[in-house]
């Protein structure tokens, strides 16, 4: 996904079908974090709604629905070959 459609995502659009926010990453030192994870990846998946769905980190839902930008600290995200590993 570039940069603009990210950024239109958050501005715009409330999670559902196709999109889900995450504040934080996930931790994976925590097995209930893996779980979840795999659990948000089936959800998506498994909704009716066709085209790409996404997971956006570093982004708050308020209480209100709309979403603010946060960012994430470099130094929590994991290497990709630890998702072939679940």
């Amino acid at each position: 996904m570039d940069n603009d459609l990210m950024l239109k995502y958050i501005e715009n659009e409330y999670e559902n079908e196709l999109l889900d926010f995450k504040l934080k990453p996930y931790n994976w030192k925590s097995q209930s974090a893996k779980s979840e994870f795999l659990t948000d990846v089936i959800s998506l998946a498994n909704s009716s709604s066709e085209g790409d769905k996404y997971i956006i980190l570093g982004v708050k839902v308020k209480s209100n629905g709309t979403s603010e930008i946060k960012g994430i600290n470099s130094n929590d995200l994991v290497d990709s070959a630890e998702y072939n590993n679940l």
